[in-house]
Order: structure tokens, then sequence, then C-alpha cells
């Protein structure tokens, strides 16, 4: 996560939030805008946040399944009412 995306609270609110209703470690870190990681670049091309979700060679695939499900629920309810 960016450090300059940390500004709506969107982001580090729903990991928060996700970190309550899951057994698996959540955390973020800021980093620095120079690295070419994709994330960046959204946030540098569109002025929009972004998230990396990284699961890790050696968890099985259901259990990335039940967590996307789940950080997608947690996801859509942390977005603002229409929009704004």
């Amino acid at each position: 996560m960016n450090a300059s995306n940390l500004n709506t609270g969107i982001i580090s609110e729903w990991i928060k939030t996700i970190g309550q209703d899951s057994l698996s470690m959540n955390d973020y870190r800021k980093r620095s805008q120079e690295f070419s990681y994709f994330y960046n670049w959204i946030f540098n091309a569109f002025d929009a946040e972004a998230v990396t979700y990284e699961g890790g060679d050696e968890v099985c695939r259901d259990i990335i399944r039940d967590r996307a499900k789940l950080y997608a629920k947690y996801w859509m309810k942390s977005m603002p009412e229409n929009g704004q």
C-alpha cells in the first residue's frame, strides 16, 4: 500500500475489518512510489487506491478462494455510498 493512498482510510479500514473475521494474517506496508509495482501505476495513472493480494504458493487453493470471497465481501462494504 502506498503512503499517499492512506488518505481516505478505505484500505486500512478494510484490512482491519477482514482481520477481525479471518484467521489469516492481514497486513499492509507503505511503499515508495518509485517502485514499479502495479498498485503504484494504478495510483499514479488514475489517482486511485490499489491493493496487492498475495496468498502464497503453499496455501491450499480452497483457502485462497474462500479468503478472496471474504475479502471481496468486506471490500464492497467498505465502499462509500453512491461512489462518494
